[in-house]
């Protein structure tokens, strides 16, 4: 390759070959050089020797590119193999990097499903994981190789995120943390950037109905399909979490011995819980159903979400700032002023109490307590939402 003193004034002299390319060096600083193409495209390279390996990178394109900052640039990485790095070797090994995307899609894959596959998950999450990946983690983070998420990061998009939404902010943390933990234990990236960014404070929900509120989210629940309204209305009646409910098979269901038989794996204490069923969620529940009873999408499966039924509710109902989660704090909150023992509340919503005390209470409280609990809160709700005096109490109707 020829060797030239590359000036402003030599540039426009230098040859451009017929076919092919050729590279121009520069004689006052070696391994700097432009290369031409037959077609009359330049651009600026540098040259280097690493550990016997020829390494070679392009600088940019001339003449967007100057001579000047061209060689200003040559001479800055030059200076970096000098110190013993490798430049173009690094930015090989980035390219070849594992990108954000792909490692959240082979943790899901090996690790959140596992060989079971989505019929037998290795985490019974799997489905919330994917969610909060795909709504939180930043666009622009998805194609960028994994290795080069920093902490500095991820603790501005954790912090952004608490300021509006403290609970999830965390939860996103904590679902990143064991998306880099598995690509650390398999060696994808060097370390895991969320260590170190601090939980964020929670501050637990208050909210609380009136009387009113609940008539009116009531009624607005029962302009939705069959289906979705008895979702919304078990979560009120029995206190019941989304998750469980939504995936709710018919062959967990006594209806006739008016019990709900849930499965540990589908829990999230992970114990098995046989839970009463009020007259009146018998009624609703012998109204919707297949083999799942509120069925998703997708064949085998139950409903993923409620999302936008719930915006539909709120804005049907003029009662704004509540989740779904509220309608089960509803319920416990019922049971509660209607007298019923701690206990017995905690053991309808599905506590755990750790106590040797609470354990014992627990054994020892029969199902026929908890069932009389949930249909005096049934009466009492039936109250609020028809008008008519709590004496005088049905059923709620379907």
């Amino acid at each position: 390759m020829p060797t030239v003193h590359l000036t402003d004034r030599e540039l426009p002299k230098l040859t451009v070959p017929e076919e092919g390319r050729v590279t121009y060096f520069d004689a006052s600083l070696s391994g700097f050089g432009l290369r031409i193409s037959a077609g009359g495209s330049r651009s600026w390279i540098v040259q280097y020797w690493f550990r016997g390996k020829k390494r070679r990178m392009t600088l940019g394109a001339a003449p967007l590119l100057g001579l000047a900052d061209a060689r200003a640039k040559a001479k800055e990485l030059l200076a970096r193999v000098t110190q013993g790095e490798d430049p173009a070797g690094g930015l090989k090994a980035e390219r070849e990097a594992i990108t954000v995307a792909a490692l959240i899609d082979l943790y899901l894959g090996k690790y959140a499903v596992g060989p079971g596959g989505e019929a037998n998950p290795r985490k019974r999450t799997w489905r919330e994981d994917r969610r909060i990946l795909a709504t939180y983690i930043p666009r622009a983070w998805r194609s960028l190789p994994a290795t080069t998420i920093t902490r500095h990061q991820v603790r501005d998009i954790v912090e952004e995120l608490a300021a509006r939404a403290p609970v999830m902010a965390n939860r996103f943390r904590a679902c990143l943390s064991k998306v880099f933990s598995f690509a650390v234990g398999r060696d994808l990236v060097p370390f895991n950037p969320v260590v170190g960014v601090e939980r964020q404070r929670e501050t637990p929900r208050t909210r609380t109905f009136s009387d009113a509120e609940l008539k009116a989210v009531w009624h607005a629940i029962e302009a939705e399909d069959p289906q979705t309204a008895t979702i919304f209305k078990l979560a009120l009646l029995l206190g019941a979490r989304g998750g469980e409910l939504r995936g709710l098979r018919r062959a967990e269901l006594d209806l006739d011995g008016a019990v709900w038989s849930l499965p540990a794996e589908r829990t999230k204490t992970k114990t098995a819980r046989r839970i009463p069923l009020s007259r009146a969620a018998v009624e609703l529940l012998r109204q919707v159903g297949g083999e799942y009873v509120f069925p998703g999408r997708h064949a085998g499966r139950g409903r993923s979400s409620i999302k936008d039924a719930h915006h539909r509710i709120v804005e049907r109902s003029g009662v704004a700032n509540w989740t779904p989660h509220d309608l089960r704090a509803a319920c416990g909150t019922g049971l509660a002023l209607l007298g019923h023992p701690t206990e017995i509340v905690a053991r309808i919503l599905g506590h755990t109490d750790r106590t040797i005390t609470g354990r014992v209470y627990i054994r020892a409280t029969n199902e026929g307590a908890l069932r009389a609990a949930l249909d005096a809160w049934a009466r009492r709700l039936h109250a609020i939402v028809s008008g008519e005096a709590a004496a005088k109490v049905v059923p709620l109707r379907a």
